[in-house]
């Protein structure tokens, strides 16, 4: 009887171990993801701060998984799974906080399009007019989803594509805020 004991607390002991292994990685895959996103957009003093963290995290995290000499199948799984899901959790957290600028490019042949985006006092850049008129529009992140939704509305059949920008702060460019 006091043989099972012994043995029942251990278990909690080994288990809890590898939750706290499980929960640390997950938190340095997080952070350590969103600090590459950061970095990418410019925030270099943020990104240095949270590489720290990442630092200090992971050689605790190691230390733990690697100390004991039978080192655990348990442990290693339990790493490799915060690293997966923590990587996986920075990203929809930058996801979330949508870091960066956008530029929104609009190809329809609607030409109440004008009318369309001067309504809501989107600035945009005309790039082209032929049969089909090709607009700019650079907004932060967090508009895009409200500025595509805008379009959709009055322009189902529009073409629209965005992707990532870094602006040159040097120069005055109309951001759509």
């Amino acid at each position: 009887m006091y043989y099972y004991f012994i043995n029942i607390q251990n278990n909690i002991g080994d288990i809890m171990i590898y939750i706290i292994i499980f929960i640390s990685k997950l938190i340095e895959n997080a952070i350590g993801t969103l600090r590459l996103i950061l970095v990418a957009n410019g925030k270099k003093f943020i990104g240095a701060i949270l590489l720290t963290i990442t630092t200090m995290l992971w050689l605790y995290t190691a230390y733990i998984v690697v100390t004991p000499i039978e080192s655990s199948i348990y442990r290693m799984l339990a790493f490799s799974l915060g690293a997966g899901i923590g990587s996986y959790m920075g990203s929809v957290l930058e996801e979330k906080l949508a870091i960066g600028n956008n530029l929104i490019s609009i190809m329809t042949t609607n030409k109440n399009i004008f009318n369309i985006l001067n309504n809501r006092n989107i600035h945009y850049n005309i790039v082209n007019i032929d049969k089909e008129i090709n607009i700019d529009i650079i907004t932060p992140r967090k508009k895009r989803p409200e500025i595509v939704s805008y379009i959709r509305k009055y322009d189902s059949k529009a073409t629209i594509i965005f992707q990532k920008v870094l602006i040159d702060k040097t120069k005055d460019y109309p951001l759509h805020n």
